[in-house]
């Protein structure tokens, strides 16, 4: 009988003096003390917000080779412009350039104005395939890097010999960032 009763205390005192194991699951949770950066039950957030770069490539001058003055002529001058360096995952989030295209003179119009200082000389701009831009309207979307837009001024002589001279102006390119999120 003693060892039975020995046997059963044996068992029992195993029993009692035995630690349950417990499997915990990794959670990464980090304790909140003093030492670390979770002090106080807080956790360090931090975003950089970039913005989408590009370059709008236009002509630096547009300029009509000199011609002698011939009533009813048209003079053209074709043109292209282009934009490069935007990176490759704004053009895949949807990313696009839009390009609006005004004049230097009253208000923004296409003219030119004479040295001499007589009368405006107006002209007109056209995009590939003959379609007409007014001024402050657009001319271009871009939605990927260097796909050109061909595009022409248009002027046509003055209509008496009183109006010849040396005419400048400038044609004003801008460019204008579009969010995918836009239409």
């Amino acid at each position: 009988m003693r060892k039975k009763l020995f046997t059963l205390c044996l068992g029992l005192f195993m029993l009692l003096s035995a630690n349950p194991a417990v499997v915990k699951a990794e959670d990464n949770r980090i304790p909140a003390d003093d030492k670390n950066a979770a002090a106080g039950g807080g956790s360090s957030v931090e975003v950089t917000l970039k913005p989408v770069n590009y370059t709008l490539v236009i002509p630096s001058e547009l300029k009509f080779t000199d011609a002698h003055w011939e009533k009813g002529r048209t003079y053209t001058k074709d043109f292209q412009i282009y934009v490069t360096g935007m990176e490759q995952e704004a053009i895949e989030q949807g990313y696009r350039v839009q390009v609006f295209v005004s004049g230097d003179n009253n208000n923004g119009e296409y003219g030119l104005r004479n040295k001499s200082g007589g009368e405006d000389l107006a002209y007109t701009i056209e995009k590939e395939g003959g379609i007409e831009i007014p001024a402050h309207k657009r001319f271009a979307t871009f939605q990927q890097n260097d796909r050109p837009q061909k595009g022409r001024v248009i002027l046509s002589a003055p209509d008496s010999l009183d109006k010849i001279g040396k005419y400048e102006g400038r044609l004003i390119f801008s460019g204008e960032l579009i969010p995918p999120s836009e239409p």
